[in-house]
């Protein structure tokens, strides 16, 4: 595989928007880097209705030719529905903080959409510490001015809550991904975990490893919003993912491990 073609495509998570990416040098990539952002972040006018397979479709007509693909928690789950919808865009893809996208019960699906609903009624800053605790490292917490940190709580605060709705709506009810569907991906995908990924923790990505047919599992330090806490150890993630693509890009069944920084 010639890893020098072919734009890598970021998908930010819940919350983020394009400009979540800052804090990666990603000039040391050395490749055409875009940055998608989701409908209701960042300058990006809402889609009431949207779902992970609206913006999978949204990002292949956005950006053209040949692409790498990089989804952080929800990223993830917008970057597998690329994968089974436009298999012929994707050349490989990292899943980062990811899991397979499952069809949830009833009862998940009313908490998920509570969560979002709740926004109009308690404001976005009341949210801030349930979901700093989801998002970052206790020791994170505890230094608000860390650049990440205090980036991720501006944007939070100024994100509309019928957004927040928006997006945890289609968290809640998008279309799932079959186990058969994701054991036919061939392309190459990395799939990065950060071991203080609380509360799930690697078990998403180790999932994904035992149906994914050509796929590597890398652990990280970092927690779930890994970019804005560890830029580092994603970036030296990055780099991995397009060396593997290089070298051989067939499976690497046991797991691997990377400090980065």
């Amino acid at each position: 595989m010639n890893a020098e073609a072919g734009t890598l495509v970021l998908i930010h998570p819940i919350a983020n928007s394009r400009e979540c990416w800052q804090f990666l040098n990603l000039a040391a990539l050395d490749r055409l880097v875009e940055r998608y952002e989701m409908p209701g972040h960042g300058h990006t006018p809402r889609q009431p209705d949207m779902s992970f397979t609206s913006m999978a479709d949204d990002i292949v007509l956005q950006f053209g030719g040949p692409l790498h693909l990089l989804g952080i928690a929800v990223g993830a789950f917008i970057a597998q529905q690329v994968l089974v919808r436009h298999p012929g865009r994707v050349l490989s893809a990292l899943l980062v903080n990811g899991a397979p996208v499952v069809a949830h019960p009833p009862e998940a699906q009313q908490r998920l959409i509570a969560r979002g609903e709740g926004a109009a009624d308690t404001g976005m800053e009341a949210l801030v510490a349930e979901t700093f605790q989801r998002w970052f490292t206790p020791a994170a917490q505890q230094q608000p001015n860390l650049p990440g940190v205090a980036w991720a709580r501006r944007t939070l605060i100024e994100m509309q809550p019928a957004a927040w709705a928006d997006i945890w709506r289609a968290n809640a009810t998008s279309e799932a991904i079959a186990p058969n569907q994701l054991a036919a991906i061939q392309q190459p995908i990395s799939l990065i975990a950060g071991i203080n990924d609380w509360p799930a923790g690697p078990r998403g990505s180790q999932a994904l490893h035992r149906l994914l047919p050509n796929s590597r599992l890398q652990y990280v330090p970092g927690p779930h919003m890994v970019h804005l806490e560890r830029p580092a150890s994603l970036l030296s993630a990055i780099g991995h993912h397009f060396s593997w693509l290089d070298v051989s890009a067939q499976r690497v069944d046991a797991p691997l491990y990377f400090e980065g920084e």
